[in-house]
């Protein structure tokens, strides 16, 4: 494995620790608003703290926004070394990186791949593990998704629900991902 591949490894781990320490910090504001909305409490003081957890989700959404496009940057390009040092990769290595890019293959494409990254010489290894990450991060997406709907209904409650939904599988998919690419390094340190 070349020093490069294992730094963007590392960086991916360090970059997903981020994701999920930004997502539950999105996870407990979204909590707090929930609280707020459903407490009696006086009127400026709700007013204040439902504007004071509306900055803070801004900032979390620009941080949240920010960690993604950088652990995309550092993930993509770690995977598709991985594939490409595979001993006999099932699909052509430029999938490893259309595959997140393809609308429609990307809902499938980058799970396969990482079943075969996940276990290159036993493909009877389980995939549970593969499974549970792309589920979390395909039900964060569609969560946050479903969130901009209801937001656009002006569903403040359905919303809230949805967003603390979307953070939760976030934090779930970004702690998978972390733990996938720390079994991945030390796989491919053991083959190389």
């Amino acid at each position: 494995m070349s020093r490069t591949t294992r730094a963007l490894g590392v960086a991916c781990v360090a970059l997903l620790s981020v994701d999920a320490l930004v997502a539950a910090m999105d996870a407990l504001n979204v909590w707090g608003e929930l609280q707020l909305l459903r407490d009696e409490v006086s009127p400026f003081f709700a007013e204040r703290a439902i504007a004071d957890a509306a900055w803070r989700a801004t900032m979390l959404g620009w941080a949240d926004r920010g960690a993604m496009v950088a652990t995309a940057a550092c993930f993509v390009p770690f995977f598709v070394r991985l594939y490409e040092a595979l001993p006999a990769p099932r699909q052509q290595a430029r999938w490893a990186w259309l595959g997140w890019f393809v609308p429609i293959a990307n809902l499938y494409v980058p799970w396969r791949i990482a079943k075969e990254i996940h276990a290159p010489n036993d493909p009877a290894a389980p995939a549970w593990p593969v499974f549970l990450w792309w589920s979390a991060w395909l039900s964060s997406r569609l969560l946050g998704l479903l969130g901009i709907l209801a937001s656009r209904q002006g569903d403040l409650d359905t919303l809230l629900l949805l967003d603390l939904a979307a953070a939760s599988t976030t934090v779930l998919a970004a702690l998978l991902g972390a733990y996938l690419v720390r079994g991945w390094l030390a796989g491919a340190l053991e083959r190389a």
